[in-house]
């Protein structure tokens, strides 16, 4: 079809944030003076299969979010991101403020129990318990390769997270467009754990 060799991509020109000059700054002060219209969105309802995580003695499986590194659970790195960012805020403007943080869980592994836990062990980062928004992802059924449903056990379908493409929904279907809008925030940035 001559309509399909006429078309062409154009790849966006990147900005390296790595080398400092004019237009980085800018970028950089604009992000940071808008810091409070932003709030956090994190999908982390995965399963992390692929990671093999387990509990070290009581070999439960473990999901992403409750990844070690540097001593710290992945959920808890995100956290000290934000608040990074908010200190730098502080320190910028010289006003406290307190991102809110959406959060899609999900029951596979315990995920939602596991992040939690984490959340109480340490005191919600001694954040506001309100600034936290939950939703929990689905879990569906899984299928072959060759369209066939897979079964945990006679009668009992196999079932994972639907996936983070199902976010933007759930967070309509949930209310957290609502709640983010009653605090004021406008813009959001989305930082994921990928299982």
């Amino acid at each position: 079809d001559e309509k399909i060799k006429d078309i062409k991509f154009l790849d966006p020109d990147p900005i390296d944030l790595t080398k400092m000059n004019d237009e980085v700054k800018s970028y950089l002060d604009i992000g940071l003076k808008n810091l409070d219209k932003l709030a956090l969105i994190c999908p982390m309802g995965g399963s992390g299969d692929r990671l093999g995580l387990k509990h070290p003695k009581t070999k439960e499986d473990l999901p992403a979010a409750k990844l070690n590194f540097f001593g710290k659970t992945l959920f808890e790195l995100l956290i000290l991101d934000i608040e990074a960012l908010e200190h730098l805020f502080y320190k910028k403007y010289n006003k406290k403020i307190e991102t809110p943080i959406v959060i899609m869980s999900s029951d596979a592994k315990n995920n939602h129990k596991h992040l939690m836990s984490i959340l109480k062990e340490n005191n919600y980062f001694e954040r506001s318990k309100k600034s936290f928004f939950f939703i929990k992802q689905p879990s569906v059924p899984q299928i072959t390769k060759e369209g066939e449903w897979l079964l945990e056990n006679p009668f009992c379908l196999s079932l994972k997270p639907s996936g983070h493409g199902v976010l933007w929904k759930l967070m309509r279907d949930n209310r957290a467009f609502d709640f983010l809008k009653k605090q004021g925030r406008t813009k959001a940035l989305v930082r994921q754990i990928n299982n």
